[in-house]
């Protein structure tokens, strides 16, 4: 099982190796999160199947709260400050500080404006 998760880690790593902080919030899903989430961020990925834990069903994180899209949780879950349940171990990538680790070194404005770029196409592919 540890294989597969650094298998993972190394595919997601690779994707996208050139960073840039302008990319969009569709580019950055694309980039490093449909390979676990799924191309249209229904939790069926390529390499969903190799995680312990089901990949989360990212067009319902509206549903799933009330009706309102969770920013606060999503940008912490993201940027690492917050550590899912689900995920145990945290087989998700803490994209934070892999950001700031490759390609371009982004400051803290840099980063901010990266995540919110991720949080509006989160938000903009959410089902009922």
């Amino acid at each position: 099982m540890r294989l597969k998760i650094v298998l993972i880690m190394v595919t997601l790593l690779n994707v996208g190796h050139v960073f840039a902080a302008n990319k969009s919030g569709a580019q950055m899903y694309e980039d490093y999160c449909a390979v676990c989430h799924g191309e249209n961020g229904d939790g069926n990925g390529k390499m969903a199947s190799a995680l312990t834990s089901p990949a989360t069903n990212l067009t319902k994180l509206s549903a799933n709260n009330g009706g309102q899209f969770p920013k606060r949780r999503v940008r912490s879950t993201i940027d690492g400050r917050a550590m899912p349940l689900a995920h145990g171990i945290r087989e998700m990538p803490v994209w934070g500080r892999i950001w700031r680790r490759h390609g371009e070194a982004l400051n803290e404005a840099e980063m901010k404006a990266v995540v919110i770029n991720l949080l509006i196409y989160l938000e903009s592919i959410q089902q009922e």
